[in-house]
């Protein structure tokens, strides 16, 4: 009679593994490795060890092969150089993918083009390939040739919101799970599909730690507890042996019926496209719009550089950027297409911004604290933006802060300069409080209470702002004096606005620091010229800030994703500096 322990074993078997590098690949690689298999990392490069790391620590060889999920031919050379290198391929593990947002009118062709071939195609020509390798090889006594494991999603079974690429991508990879899995079953090879949801991670822990929105997420996880990536080991495990053998197109989700089982405890979310914006804000929304807003200002700068319409200032900090300089801009989509993207917010930010909106919003400000809490609590309740709906996100809130700062640090900028790189976007919370849509938060921003100058972009869409008729707010000079420096000048009310004037009363960052959170949104100003009537000799020393500060701003995007866990101690440390503990506090809490 044969053992468990001989079912669940991999003795003897290699298993092919992308997205190994963390999270639920790393905990699914490292449990191959225990159950006795050794491990081939397909990774973008080898900068990061870690999994090979502990699987050798664990008596079984690793190996990493680099290659790009999201070019066809890298895809294509993959397999036949794993099998040019002599090894055998038992196991194929699929868990690499990626995610973009976007409402789906505006759905960009590219990006859907690259989440299909990251999330699918490169599945496919993995399953493909290392399929056609295992029906070469002879049946073992077990009357088996290999297993293929895919990872799936819930979106594979729900549409979600504003991820139409992702949720077709998911959808994609059950279905071709069936497939593979009706033409190959009979062959000795099992093909399986594991489909996640919500699940204990870094990026989920401020929304863990907010009990009202961890309750409601709570009552819809049948097993009554969020999963971890270590459930996930079992279940990886039993579809890559034996034991597993008669299961076919088995998909692990809370479903439970006769096709589906469940594996790791997950969540039945059934996005509300009604929502009341006042109870729940669709953050991913928000994030959607930032982004493209931020793609557009990114495309500006770059064709006035390549046009030689810039100044020398902006070649200077578009070009000679140590940190810029490495930044491929061709990856940026064009120009015309990404205003296109954002054009309707832009019309409905002009019209609604006027003097009148921005002296209640400014008197709000003052009258109402809204929230008690340090920075670092107030960067794991940015994280919350990212609507539950989605529990498939690629990078948190503070990955992306962290992206900034560090940006800054590794260029050997002050402290002072990676804190604000580390807090500059933390003025989104006001989307959680006072805003009334996104065009109060994010977008670029621009003075009210004088003319709206050609310099902003999309001047001809404030016509129905009712400031552009009034006969003093639509006067050049308006409600200001020439020279009167832009401390005294009342910029658009948003996140940036909301930060400076926190930062200004609970900080000691520099003028200079300020003038960053203040002013990077200010396009029109720093980089198209407008309003330097309003300037003092203040203002010029600011602008060099600002015009040093907006590269870490629109580009660390797309830089390697940070480790919180080992960034986390240093940041404090900043954090401390900048905004001091009072009296029995370790860590300032800020009024927001």
């Amino acid at each position: 009679m044969t053992s468990v322990q001989q079912l669940f074993s991999l003795e003897g078997q290699t298993a092919l593994v992308t997205g190994g590098t963390r999270g639920i690949g790393q905990a699914m690689a490292l449990a191959l490795a225990e159950a006795g298999a050794d491990v081939l990392l397909v990774q973008r490069n080898t900068s990061n060890t870690e999994t090979k790391q502990v699987i050798e620590k664990l008596g079984r060889k690793a190996e990493i092969y680099t290659a790009d999920l999201s070019d066809h031919a890298s895809m294509k050379a993959l397999t036949p150089k794993v099998l040019a290198d002599g090894h055998q391929i038992h196991i194929l593990l699929n868990c690499g993918g990626i995610q973009k947002r976007h409402p789906a009118h505006e759905f960009p062709d590219d990006d859907w083009n690259e989440v299909l071939q990251v999330n699918l195609n490169a599945v496919f020509i993995l399953c493909r390939d290392v399929g056609a390798h295992m029906l070469q090889r002879q049946l073992d006594k077990n009357g088996r040739r290999g297993s293929i494991i895919n990872i799936a999603s819930l979106l594979t079974f729900q549409g979600g919101i504003n991820v139409p690429a992702y949720a077709a991508s998911k959808g994609g990879v059950g279905q071709l799970t069936k497939a593979l899995s009706n033409q190959w079953a009979k062959d000795g090879i099992n093909v399986n599909a594991i489909a996640p949801g919500y699940i204990a991670t870094d990026m989920n822990t401020a929304l863990i730690n907010d009990e009202k929105r961890a309750a409601g997420i709570l009552d819809r996880i049948p097993a009554a507890r969020w999963g971890s990536p270590d459930d996930f080991k079992g279940g990886v495990v039993y579809l890559a042996s034996r034991a597993s053998h008669i299961h076919t197109h088995l998909f692990a989700t809370s479903y439970n019926d006769s096709e589906y089982h469940i594996m790791a405890p997950i969540a039945l979310e059934t996005p509300n496209v009604n929502e009341n914006f006042n109870d729940h804000r669709d953050g991913l929304a928000l994030e959607a719009t930032s982004d493209a807003v931020d793609e557009v200002n990114v495309l500006r700068a770059e064709m006035r550089v390549k046009n030689g319409t810039a100044t020398q200032e902006e070649v200077d900090i578009y070009e000679r950027s140590k940190f810029d300089a490495e930044k491929d801009k061709a990856q940026f989509r064009q120009y015309e297409d990404a205003c296109d993207r954002v054009k309707n917010f832009y019309r409905e930010q002009h019209e609604k911004q006027t003097v009148a909106y921005n002296l209640k919003a400014r008197n709000d400000f003052k009258a109402n604290t809204r929230a008690e809490m340090t920075i670092w609590q107030a960067m794991e309740k940015l994280n919350t933006l990212i609507d539950e709906s989605d529990p498939d996100t690629s990078l948190s809130q503070i990955e992306h802060l962290l992206q900034s700062a560090e940006a800054i640090r590794r260029d050997g900028k002050p402290e002072w300069f990676q804190v604000t790189g580390l807090v500059h976007d933390l003025g989104k919370l006001l989307f959680f409080y006072d805003s009334q849509g996104q065009w109060d938060v994010v977008g670029d921003t621009f003075p009210v209470g004088c003319r709206f100058d050609e310099s902003i972009i999309y001047p001809g869409t404030f016509e129905n702002n009712p400031d552009s008729k009034d006969p003093i707010y639509s006067a050049q000079h308006g409600i200001y004096t020439p020279g009167c420096g832009l401390d005294n000048v009342m910029l658009s009310w948003g996140h940036d606005e909301y930060l400076y004037h926190i930062c200004k009363e609970q900080s000691t960052l520099p003028d200079e620091a300020l003038a960053m959170i203040r002013y990077h949104s200010f396009y029109p100003w720093h980089s198209a010229g407008g309003y330097r009537w309003m300037m003092n000799e203040k203002d010029e020393k600011m602008l060099k800030a600002v015009k040093a500060f907006n590269p870490y701003d629109l580009y660390s995007k797309s830089d390697e994703m940070p480790k919180i866990e080992d960034l986390k101690e240093y940041y404090m440390g900043l954090i401390n500096t900048y905004f001091a503990p009072r009296e029995g506090e370790t860590e300032r809490v800020i009024r927001w």
